[in-house]
């Protein structure tokens, strides 16, 4: 039997001939190939998977300002009218269609939810290339005020609220109060087209039927709040498109100027001038306002677990180099009988290539096993807002997988075959025996010091966003929120009138103080953590308000203790408040102090107002008298004060309450309570929409949940890189220690008792560990730098717990993996290693 027959036929008796080091390369293969291949499928899932739209090709992307510079929905979004305007005017698209994101509470089947979808132009599924399941998708004939108001859901809302039924068309249900008559039902394919990876939309309506913020958003030209997306018709190219978009904008500015009564503090470009621009629709992956930090994060992980996987290849690649080093002697024998240097590059690269595929096969169930165990689920980032994590295999992750396995194959197999097949003939066949041939590991010896530095670096990261999830939890907020439960609730429709909320926002409020266990409850507009609440702006005379945003808490007299708000001047409000009385006010210390930084503020007056409620004009301007100081609370998120608060009595200011908040202080556990006031709302009203309900310390887990996951996948790791380099540094050893048989018989016979030799091989093993860990720590302490304007704790660059405790555990683990090589070497019999001599 000849050629590559019989190298693979070799190759599997060498590797059956050293079962430790074949078991061995194989699981750290797979370990590195299947981390890599699992935490792609989520990086793909979420970041790199292309928006479900057919031949995207044609389809381009439309934005008032290129989103590319930054900017929110007010920067990059059209005026209403702007795109009219530029429908009626173009020529390049076949097909145009604005759409914008709306969250409603969704009632159907007696329950009531909050939907997330996309309020639509008519034209939208013919530019996204979709056909319906069921029934029929939205047409212009459905986008326009006096039109029946219609929906079309999704697959997956079709399948969990209605057990896909398939006379679901021509039936109604419930969106903000309002009726619509279902048409159709999306492709289970089709997830609309904002944030479809992670935020799925729900349910699609026309774009004339989604409720305004204000009546005038419809002509003003400053309110931009709708995007567009079009299909390029057959004789147009994206750069023609691109042209006329632009020069239409130029003849809208001479015919309708915007910005021209602004500040010149704040006349940006975007607010004068129409700065059109077109992007290829297959260029935005998740979103406008998140790909730009989204794909260098994606590309971050993405260089970790690559780090990780060059740690699996380099700990393969430290062995085959060492075995290597042993058959020396073989291989300048077989050199000198004429065989050639491809020869045995070929079998060895064969030996390397058959780990490889045994290695790639059982890579598959591991990242299989971390995708549905590990990295697949939801994920609340705040209320009633859940991102999904859905990795699966595809010929996208099959690909990476495949490269991997390649790269791997590169790095452990390639590179050593050629590496060994390189002898000096003479003067290996001048030795008298393998043995004779002391073991080179210098080289090795620093692919295991790149190694612990990987691990250290990670670690470092893991140790950093540990400090900082400590220090949150060690944050005084202002707030007591041990024991506290909080309940936020909706009304099933906004045209309520003041008396309707009035009355169920009390029933709520004394049927919560009737539940076991609750030590005190109160009302409000909002929470100070995560929810917030309206905001309007403040200042001392009406001629002047304060520059900035405030949040106006509307809260019953009851607030203040129930969520352990000290008092530091005055009074609160009580029931003397009442909304025939005098119109009061309690302010933070901060906000007092920025109002009145010359003496006390009690007894002034504020003028206060409120921004507008959904679909009505702004509030009057209203005079208040301050009757106490209460102290800061994080506003927000979790370490964030701001600009200060104001709480309003609930008695004079419940006509601006548009959303309910009942806050209970209980005895017992706040989980068991958040239950039963989820209830209640029930009982109370069944139409009423649940936003949100939880413990209040779980409040502004947004926050804590990138620390946790960055702690998590740093941690996890770093721990694998750790593993994976302890192991590589045992079997280095190991075979360093079979390869020195000689050297170490010769030492003892003149005198080395076992405890010198033990101590020659463990510090052998550190010192590659000890140089790892400086380079380990150095990256470390630099992102610590990079990361510490993101952190509530601003951490010195320089942190003695990283610098302690992670060199102790690296060189803990590096002893112990050298220990068994180390006492294996004392253990040599001088006779038997000098036999030879």
């Amino acid at each position: 039997m000849h050629g590559s027959a019989a190298d693979v036929i070799y190759a599997l008796r060498r590797l059956r001939a050293a079962p430790s080091f074949t078991f061995f390369s194989i699981f750290t293969l797979a370990l590195g190939i299947g981390a890599t291949t699992a935490i792609y499928s989520v990086v793909y899932a979420t970041v790199l998977r292309p928006p479900d739209i057919a031949d995207i090709g044609r389809v381009a992307n439309l934005y008032h300002s290129d989103p590319r510079r930054g900017g929110g929905v007010p920067t990059i979004a059209f005026s209403r009218a702007d795109f009219e305007d530029y429908r009626k005017a173009q020529t390049s698209f076949e097909s145009l269609a604005a759409w914008q994101r709306f969250r409603l509470p969704f009632s159907a089947n007696g329950t009531v939810d909050l939907l997330i979808g996309e309020a639509v132009g008519g034209e939208y599924f013919a530019v996204v290339g979709v056909r319906p399941a069921l029934g029929r998708t939205i047409l212009p004939s459905d986008d326009t005020l006096s039109a029946p108001r219609v929906m079309v859901l999704s697959d997956q809302l079709w399948r969990v609220r209605f057990g896909a039924d398939p006379t679901i068309v021509g039936r109604t249900v419930k969106l903000s109060g309002e009726l619509f008559e279902v048409v159709g039902v999306a492709p289970a394919t089709f997830r609309g087209v904002d944030m479809p990876n992670v935020l799925p939309t729900a349910g699609w309506i026309p774009l004339a039927a989604a409720p305004l913020s204000d009546p005038s958003e419809i002509t003003d030209r400053q309110r931009r709040t709708v995007f567009a997306k079009g299909r390029l018709s057959a004789n147009h190219s994206l750069d023609e498109a691109r042209a006329e978009l632009q020069a239409i904008a130029r003849r809208l500015d001479l015919a309708y100027p915007i910005g021209t009564g602004l500040d010149r503090r704040i006349a940006a470009p975007y607010n004068t001038s129409r700065r059109w621009s077109l992007i290829p629709a297959a260029n935005v992956k998740m979103h406008e306002s998140v790909d730009a930090i989204a794909r260098p994060l994606a590309a971050t992980i993405m260089v970790a677990v690559g780090l990780v996987l060059l740690v699996a290849c380099t700990n393969v690649a430290n062995l085959v180099l060492a075995r290597g080093t042993a058959r020396r002697h073989e291989t300048a024998v077989r050199l000198a009988l004429g065989a050639g240097r491809w020869r045995l590059v070929r079998e060895q690269i064969i030996e390397s290539g058959l780990l490889t595929v045994a290695g790639t096969i059982l890579a598959f169930p591991i990242a299989r096993l971390l995708m549905v165990r590990l990295l697949s689920g939801d994920v609340q980032l705040g209320p009633s807002l859940f991102v999904q994590f859905a990795p699966e295999m595809n010929t996208s992750v099959a690909v990476v997988a495949a490269t991997s396995s390649i790269i791997a194959l590169f790095v452990f197999g390639v590179i050593p075959a050629f590496h060994g097949s390189r002898a000096n003939v003479r003067q290996v066949i001048a030795s008298e025996g393998p043995s004779t041939s002391l073991a080179r590991w210098r080289g090795r010896r620093g692919l295991i010091a790149c190694q612990v530095a990987v691990a250290a670096g990670l670690v470092s990261v893991s140790v950093l966003c540990a400090e900082q999830l400590i220090g949150l939890a060690q944050h005084d907020t202002g707030l007591d929120l041990d024991r506290l439960a909080v309940v936020r609730v909706g009304l099933a429709t906004p045209r309520d009138d003041e008396t309707t909320r009035r009355r169920v926002a009390e029933q709520l409020l004394a049927s919560a103080h009737r539940l076991p266990t609750v030590q005190s409850a109160a009302l409000s507009s909002g929470f100070p953590i995560e929810f917030g609440s309206r905001g309007g702006s403040v200042g001392v005379t009406p001629e002047q308000f304060t520059g900035g945003r405030y949040d106006l808490m509307v809260a019953s007299p009851h607030v203040f203790a129930t969520w352990g708000v000290r008092l530091m001047q005055g009074r609160i409000f009580d029931d003397r408040d009442s909304a025939s009385s005098e119109r009061v006010v309690v302010l933070t210390e901060r906000l007092a102090q920025n109002l009145f930084a010359n003496g006390s503020a009690i007894g002034r007056h504020i003028v206060v107002r409120f921004q507008p409620l959904t679909g009505k004009t702004a509030p009057p301007i209203q005079t208040h008298r301050v009757i106490g100081v209460v102290a800061d609370t994080d506003y927000g998120t979790v370490g964030n004060r701001g600009g200060g608060s104001l709480y309003l009595p609930w008695n004079q200011n419940a006509q601006y309450v548009s959303a309910i908040t009942v806050t209970v202080r209980t005895s017992g556990d706040p989980a068991a309570l958040v239950d039963m006031l989820k209830r209640l709302v029930g009982q109370i009203n069944p139409e009423l929409l649940v936003m949100d309900a939880k413990s209040a310390s779980l409040l502004g887990g947004e926050r804590t949940l990138v620390l946790k996951v960055g702690a998590a996948a740093a941690g996890l790791l770093g721990g694998l890189a750790l593993i994976l380099a302890m192991a590589g540094l045992y079997g280095v050893l190991s075979e360093l220690v079979l390869s020195r048989t000689r050297e170490l018989g010769i030492r003892m016979a003149l005198g080395a008792d076992s405890k010198r030799l033990i101590q020659m091989v463990l510090l052998d093993g550190a010192r590659p560990v000890v140089a790892g860990l400086a380079i380990g720590l150095t990256c470390g302490v630099i992102l610590r730098v990079a990361f510490r304007p993101m952190f509530i704790r601003m951490l010195p660059a320089f942190d003695p717990l990283i610098v302690s405790l992670v060199p102790i555990a690296f060189i803990v683990a590096a002893l112990l993996a050298a220990y068994l090589p180390a006492s294996r070497a004392a253990r040599v019999d001088p006779n038997v290693a000098l036999r030879h001599l």
